[in-house]
């Protein structure tokens, strides 16, 4: 997280001045690249006997981590953040976040569990743990070239609405808190509340309850809980989310 924050600004003044193309291709290719170093460490690391060696496979991962954490941001952030607005207006808009939300949560709720079941042996699928984060891994890779193929497709048909900013609002863009301190001062002083559900939220990431369920993943792991089960409580989760999504403009309407 501290790299990705500190390396993720200079890497988005990079983007906004440069082909779209280039950025989302580049993006991808380094989550392809991350996820078959990290898998390829994690083989190495559940045979390994020495502590030598899993300080190196540690550092090793972490290293991985950071690229394919800079590839997301250049991929898949920027599609949803840059792309989207820029293709659709209004209406048309709200419903492609919705759907796209929809789908990274589909993907949190089947993803795991499919990996959960090829790592665990005891369920008989596959021989050992280490074949089973290997074929996590290659099913990991195989989704990277059809959705290069996509981005680079929708880029084609749309080239003249992703053009790269220009100089001035890139400049505009480099310092975010001095352009934007109206923004906070209007945060701060909102009468809604806000600000202690925006600093809730934030502290969650530090407890079991966090978003993403990585301490209490953690833990559960720690205290032998079967693979399976972590991924059945992960995909429980996941489909909440999408049934809050599904229910949310229902909601709304009344």
């Amino acid at each position: 997280m501290l790299a990705t924050a500190v390396l993720n600004p200079s890497l988005g003044a990079w983007a906004d001045q440069t082909d779209r193309c280039k950025v989302v291709t580049l993006g991808v290719l380094a989550q392809a690249v991350a996820v078959m170093g990290s898998t390829l460490v994690l083989a190495l690391a559940l045979q390994a006997e020495s502590d030598e060696s899993s300080w190196l496979a540690l550092a090793a991962f972490t290293s991985f981590s950071i690229l394919e954490k800079l590839g997301t941001a250049l991929s898949d952030v920027a599609v949803k953040r840059e792309w989207a607005p820029r293709l659709f207006q209004g209406e048309r808009l709200k419903r492609t976040n919705s759907l796209m939300s929809q789908i990274d949560l589909f993907s949190e709720m089947l993803g795991p569990f499919i990996a959960g079941l090829l790592i665990t042996p005891s369920l008989g699928l596959l021989p050992s743990e280490v074949v089973g984060f290997l074929a996590v891994g290659f099913l990991n890779v195989l989704s990277f070239p059809p959705q290069l193929l996509l981005l680079r497709r929708i880029y084609a048909a749309r080239a003249e609405q992703l053009q790269p900013l220009k100089a001035a609002e890139v400049q505009r863009k480099a310092n975010p808190l001095a352009p934007k301190g109206g923004a906070w001062s209007t945060w701060f002083h909102h009468p809604s509340g806000i600000q202690f559900l925006g600093l809730s939220y934030s502290l969650l990431y530090l407890t079991v309850l966090s978003p993403h369920g990585a301490f209490l993943t953690a833990h559960l792991a720690q205290r032998r809980v079967p693979s399976y089960q972590l991924t059945l409580l992960r995909g429980a989760g996941a489909l909440l989310g999408v049934l809050g999504l599904l229910a949310h403009p229902r909601a709304c309407e009344r």
